[in-house]
């Protein structure tokens, strides 16, 4: 085996190697927010997985429904009344 193809050899090992270890780094740990809307007894939690801003449209049990705009990671929906009006489903509506 030539000296070059050794090298060649050697820096594709490195690269898939690299590979992996960077797929390993991005995933995201077991116990991370779905993406999306999630529920918590009368609240809300509404998760941005990407790195902008971007408006969602919040249902209410009662009293309709509220737009709102949201950064990444994850909004906490409070009831508007407490006792009365929680949150029962969020969802993408567009750019802010």
């Amino acid at each position: 085996m030539s000296q070059s193809m050794i090298g060649r050899m050697a820096i594709t090992g490195m690269a898939s190697a690299a590979v992996v270890i960077g797929g390993i780094a991005m995933a995201a740990p077991a116990n991370a927010a779905p993406c999306g809307y999630s529920q918590g007894g009368n609240t809300g939690i509404y998760n941005h997985c990407a790195n902008n801003h971007i408006r969602i449209e919040i249902d209410y049990n009662i009293g309709g429904n509220e737009s709102r705009c949201v950064g990444p990671g994850e909004t906490i929906l409070m009831p508007r009344w407490v006792g009365t009006s929680w949150p029962v489903y969020a969802w993408y509506t567009g750019g802010c």
